[in-house]
């Protein structure tokens, strides 16, 4: 009788062995989310509430400054956006990739060799050439965007018409002349 019970109790200790290693291992096998640090200067908030310098970030995040204002995310290997004031943009990140949608103002994008890079604006798409190390800036205008590429190579996709963009040189998407608009300092980042 006393053999059976420390048969029974080693096999039911076996098998809560078992069982804790196999969910302690789906655990460390599950993704983790990647996440950025953003630094901020005068008035920005992530997905409407303010934030300080050497906050966490996180992938799907929406960023705004206000004047005067700037923040910059620094993705570590990935890469970084520099944000200048007033401006509003929506940022995805992975380890590979960055996608961000800018909706209003400035922003500095610089991504390393092997991270997909692609911004939109309303006017084109920006696609980073992603063989390389690239850095770029997006300028939203009321009626028209504007790219300067200072490293790399981004291709400019506007509607189904493509435009290389090499380095040390800038390229414009949309209607350039438009009344009512107020026209942005082309100063960079």
């Amino acid at each position: 009788m006393l053999g059976k019970n420390i048969v029974r109790k080693f096999v039911t200790l076996s098998t809560v062995a078992a069982v804790w290693c196999v969910y302690s291992m789906v655990a460390f096998a599950m993704p983790t989310d990647l996440t950025g640090e953003i630094t901020v200067s005068g008035q920005v908030t992530v997905n409407g509430q303010a934030v300080v310098s050497s906050s966490t970030i996180m992938s799907g995040a929406t960023i705004a400054t206000g004047d005067s204002s700037s923040a910059t995310v620094n993705l570590g290997k990935t890469g970084r956006i520099e944000i200048s004031a007033n401006s509003n943009l929506t940022l995805r990140f992975t380890d590979n990739s960055i996608i961000a949608i800018v909706s209003d103002g400035k922003s500095k994008f610089s991504n390393s060799a092997g991270v997909a890079t692609t911004v939109t604006s309303k006017n084109a798409t920006f696609i980073a050439d992603a063989g390389q190390a690239d850095t770029f800036v997006v300028e939203v205008e009321c009626s028209h965007t504007h790219v300067d590429t200072m490293a790399g190579m981004v291709v400019m996709r506007e509607g189904t018409n493509d435009k290389q963009v090499v380095a040390g040189s800038t390229a414009v998407a949309g209607n350039l002349v438009q009344t009512g608009c107020k026209q942005i300092g082309r100063a960079h980042v």
